[in-house]
């Protein structure tokens, strides 16, 4: 019986902005990074069956750091201007810090809805949504595994559609650095997950772990997703949040919301982040 086709998702290896805490920008990898490009093809290599090398293809965006995590990966490559990292607009360059003491009003609003406002002259997580959507539809109907490396935020709201999770939840999605995403589709619908992290502490080698995400198929249960396990650091542990299925990509086209460049959404580019519990996560 043939290889369910799947989908891995994978932020791009740490990159000197992560490591300043600073929004946005083209940054090159740090060392970590480059750690994570090296250890990624054997990661994901580790997952794959003879029909996915037949047939798998890489996605990044245009941006630098995805393009160097991507470098090593033997499968053919193709950059998607729409998988680019939420645009930070002014607070490009800035660190959380910086906007809460310069743009208090911002950092304010950012606070109390983090779906809908957005950088000032920049992206909300909305905004993601209604860029994203043709790309996810393009992956629900292929038939071949893909692999995408992308960004934080970006890949928040990818699974986020995928699994058909309420709007409201993607802007606080974990999505740790350094751990790849398996999703597999299940027959009928719904998805199974293995979360794989790769240990790229100096010394490691290729080192990866694996964190298997139950998946509820029973009878009466939606979509066939009732729970989502996913890690809070890049170990064992993991975190429950519930998802019911909501039909968000039902064929229905979302609206952008109204311009407001009086708002901001940041998306979380410091890894510690992802080692808390979702609701502190900053983006």
């Amino acid at each position: 019986m043939p290889q369910a086709r799947r989908i891995w998702l994978t932020r791009h290896g740490e990159s000197m902005f992560n490591v300043k805490h600073l929004l946005g920008g083209n940054a090159e990898l740090s060392a970590r990074g480059m750690q994570y490009a090296l250890a990624l093809p054997s990661a994901l290599q580790s997952r794959t069956s003879e029909s996915d090398i037949q047939t798998l293809t890489v996605w990044t965006s245009t941006l630098k750091r995805t393009i160097l995590t991507a470098q090593n990966l033997p499968y053919p490559k193709t950059k998607f201007g729409g998988l680019d990292e939420i645009n930070a607009g002014l607070c490009d360059g800035m660190t959380y810090k910086d906007v809460e003491e310069q743009m208090p009003l911002v950092y304010e609003a950012r606070t109390n809805d983090k779906l809908n406002y957005r950088y000032p002259k920049g992206e909300s997580y909305m905004d993601l949504v209604i860029r994203l959507q043709p790309i996810v539809r393009q992956i629900q109907s292929s038939t071949t595994s893909v692999c995408i490396v992308a960004h934080q935020a970006v890949l928040r709201v990818v699974y986020g559609l995928l699994l058909d999770l309420p709007l409201e939840k993607l802007p606080s999605l974990p999505v740790p650095l350094h751990t790849l995403i398996e999703l597999t589709p299940l027959p009928g619908a719904g998805w199974s997950e293995v979360r794989v992290p790769v240990d790229v502490s100096e010394g490691a080698g290729a080192s990866w772990g694996e964190v298997r995400v139950p998946v509820d198929v029973s009878e009466g249960a939606g979509a066939g997703w009732s729970e989502v396990c996913v890690p809070v650091d890049v170990s064992e542990e993991s975190v429950p949040i519930s998802s019911p299925f909501n039909g968000i990509m039902n064929g229905s086209i979302l609206q952008p919301p109204p311009a407001c460049n009086e708002h901001v959404r940041e998306q979380c580019t410091h890894e510690p982040c992802s080692s808390i519990a979702t609701t502190q996560v900053l983006a």
